[in-house]
């Protein structure tokens, strides 16, 4: 008798052991992981900063100076035809304007082009890098974890994204010519992926809508896929 009143008591003893293990585990990964997120916005806000520090705009040879005049740049790229030297039809441009829409609104209310061009920066860097994270550690992480193989594995979603963001193609051909056909594709495209294959896991429409949402703001991703 003595006996089964104190088996089904270590058996609540136990889950609630494990009950507990599972919550510390949880809070450690948590930990782990928001510590990882803040190195990666802190090096997206530091390479911003090297940048922008001066208070100057930055400017390329094939974009020119778009956030010079902001408001002026929106107005063109509204419209097929531009009204430079003889006019010339173009449409290079016209899918940039959802982002802009969305940019326009803190520079008409009067901040600074140089911060306007900094935030345009942190917003491509953070997401393309933070998205590349997630993406990692939904694929390559989960699958280390069923494998049991994780062991010197755990930082690899941090090491990959930082990769992402400074590997020498990024550097040269990305930051390096400035090209914003190319910052668009870096941001959406591990964006859209990490978005698509949760929906998947998780069966959830509501990842679908922030795939169509992603695609719409950072439509000039497919302005030109020869360089994404």
């Amino acid at each position: 008798y003595t006996l089964i009143q104190i088996t089904p008591l270590v058996g609540i003893l136990k889950c609630k052991n494990i009950k507990f293990l599972y919550v510390k585990i949880n809070k450690s990964f948590m930990k782990k992981t928001l510590f990882e997120i803040l190195i990666l916005i802190t090096l997206c806000l530091s390479l911003v900063f090297i940048w922008f520090h001066k208070g100057l705009v930055f400017a390329s040879g094939e974009e020119g100076i778009p956030f010079y005049n902001f408001n002026n740049t929106l107005k063109l790229t509204l419209y097929l035809w531009r009204d430079n030297s003889t006019g010339y039809w173009g449409m290079g441009e016209i899918d940039r304007i959802p982002y802009y829409i969305l940019l326009s609104i803190p520079y008409n209310l009067g901040l600074p082009v140089f911060i306007l061009q900094a935030v345009h920066f942190f917003i491509i860097m953070a997401t393309g890098t933070l998205s590349f994270y997630f993406l990692l550690k939904i694929t390559l992480e989960d699958e280390f974890k069923k494998r049991k193989i994780l062991r010197g594995f755990q930082y690899v979603s941090l090491i990959g994204a930082i990769f992402y963001l400074l590997n020498p193609f990024s550097m040269s051909q990305i930051w390096g010519r400035s090209l914003y056909m190319q910052f668009f594709p870096f941001a959406l495209f591990p964006l859209f992926l990490a978005v698509y294959i949760l929906g998947l896991k998780q069966k959830n429409f509501i990842y679908g809508c922030l795939g169509i949402i992603s695609s719409f703001l950072f439509a000039a991703a497919f302005g030109n896929i020869g360089y994404a």
